[in-house]
């Protein structure tokens, strides 16, 4: 039995895929399996995943029909037969040490979640809170803490979480297949909450593809009304769950509280925004009967239109001065004023860039991307060269799609 499983959803990813299993084939620490979920890929990237599987008998490749990443990761984590589960997506790669990291992690401090650090490429693509959010600082936690979901720089994405897979099979944990964007939200939501112990790793075991235009994020990040129709989908989730273990009476003041940092501003910028509000409402509601007994003990700035969204009315009395309030409360008095202050700079020097040439300082930044770039593709080109060259000395074509 190995003592890591690594479960790999792919979904057409053949250009970004072949590079992501070297890192894994690659792992310092050896005892491991690495299971392959096809979510009914229509390129080649079974086949890559194929060619790798042939060369290493400690790969599994699952072929399903498309079920979205959710069901990709639960048919994994039903394969697996580790001690320890990590998730790892197929356009992302490992560091090398990542696994014997993780490992004596886990045996040393007999916990049941791994929370790590991470890089993010190209670095020019990551946005500063992105890489704040994959920085956390060493921490141990007996039992749950709010400071989990809500403070620490544990931003809940699958792939920077490892698990003890008892601790996932035997508490039902598993990905919700209902949920097509976001579903590490509510998972993290529920595996939090139930864990005896829970570390946070500062080492950077794990390398994010930031940007991807093909990726279901990158789909819908440009999208307002997309994005704040799937958040008030994640809340609906997120409380569905806890009530369905009894965990609303847990941090409900806390709760309430990012249900507004996740929603709010979007919502407020959409011009028919009664309607998401209202869906907020009958979210909250269905599962926290005390939602507005709970909503006095928020600061002032939140308190007023939690009540507001809250009332019986369909149509929500939120007004400019409460919406900026808002904002000076949750970015702090000083950066709101500076951010005002900074606009018609801003717009000005958005003009000024459109009919002046760019700074050397921009030129920089953006060849150290171009440089980024080249070389990830060239690490990606000589993955795949290596797989057919050494598939065609076994005397079979790794030729285009449908040859």
């Amino acid at each position: 039995m190995p003592v890591i499983s690594l479960v790999v959803p792919i979904y057409n990813v053949e250009r970004y895929l072949s590079l992501c299993l070297d890192s894994l084939r690659q792992q310092s620490f050896r005892d491991i399996e690495i299971i392959c979920v096809d979510d009914g890929s229509t390129d080649r990237s079974a086949l890559i995943a194929d060619l790798h599987a042939s060369e290493d008998s400690r790969i599994r490749v699952i072929r399903k029909e498309n079920g979205g990443l959710s069901s990709a990761r639960n048919v994994g984590i039903k394969a697996a037969t580790g001690k320890y589960i990590m998730f790892v997506d197929s356009d992302d790669y490992l560091e090398k040490k990542a696994c014997a990291t993780l490992v004596e992690c886990f045996d040393g401090k007999h916990t049941d979640i791994v929370t790590f650090g991470a890089n993010c490429f190209p670095k020019a693509d990551a946005y500063p809170w992105l890489v704040q959010c994959l920085s956390p600082e060493e921490t141990e936690y007996e039992g749950f803490s709010t400071k989990l979901l809500f403070k620490d720089h544990s931003r809940p994405y699958a792939w920077r979480t490892a698990v003890r897979r008892r601790f996932i099979v035997d508490n039902d944990l598993y990905f919700n297949e209902a949920v097509r964007f976001g579903e590490d939200q509510v998972f993290h939501f529920e595996i939090y909450p139930v864990a005896s112990k829970t570390v946070l790793l500062p080492d950077k075991l794990y390398n994010y593809r930031a940007k991807r235009k093909d990726s279901l994020m990158g789909n819908y990040a440009g999208d307002l009304e997309i994005r704040v129709s799937n958040h008030v989908k994640i809340v609906r989730a997120i409380f569905a769950a806890w009530a369905k273990r009894g965990l609303m009476n847990l941090c409900p003041v806390e709760l309430l509280d990012w249900v507004l940092e996740f929603l709010f501003m979007d919502i407020y910028r959409l011009e028919k925004r009664d309607t998401a509000f209202v869906a907020i409402r009958g979210a909250i509601l269905d599962h926290m009967p005390n939602a507005v007994e709970n909503a006095k003990h928020l600061s002032p700035a939140c308190r007023d239109i939690m009540l507001e969204i809250l009332g019986p009315s369909d149509a929500k009395n939120i007004s400019r001065f409460m919406a900026r309030r808002y904002a000076a409360y949750r970015l702090g008095m000083k950066r709101y004023i500076i951010g005002i202050a900074r606009r018609p700079f801003d717009a000005f020097r958005s003009c000024v860039r459109r009919v002046v040439p760019a700074s050397r300082s921009y030129i920089d930044i953006q060849s150290d991307n171009i440089r980024e770039n080249i070389q990830i593709e060239a690490a990606l080109l000589q993955s795949l060269a290596c797989l057919e060259m050494r598939r065609k000395l076994n005397g079979q074509g790794f030729g285009p799609k449908g040859e």
